[in-house]
């Protein structure tokens, strides 16, 4: 197992809420659902990435790479989201 899908299967298991995923690698990861609430993800590479219904409150998302990531009921509320 690679250490992306290990840190997938941590964040699915067990949430990542108030974790630095600073510039970590997350695309094409299934997240949906995960609680995910001030995590700091600043420039994270989350493309393809499924945040379906994922609790993103006050997650910090600056510069992160959210191309083709689903986000259909994600839970954005207070989120920092500036990405180029």
């Amino acid at each position: 197992m690679s250490a992306a899908q290990r840190l997938v299967f941590e964040l699915v298991n067990n949430g990542g809420a108030n974790r630095d995923l600073s510039g970590q690698f997350l695309g094409w990861a299934g997240l949906a659902g995960v609680d995910l609430s001030g995590a700091n993800l600043t420039r994270a590479d989350l493309r393809f990435a499924d945040l379906t219904g994922a609790n993103l409150t006050g997650a910090d998302l600056t510069g992160a790479n959210l191309s083709g990531a689903q986000l259909e009921g994600a839970i954005l509320d207070n989120a920092k989201i500036n990405v180029p």
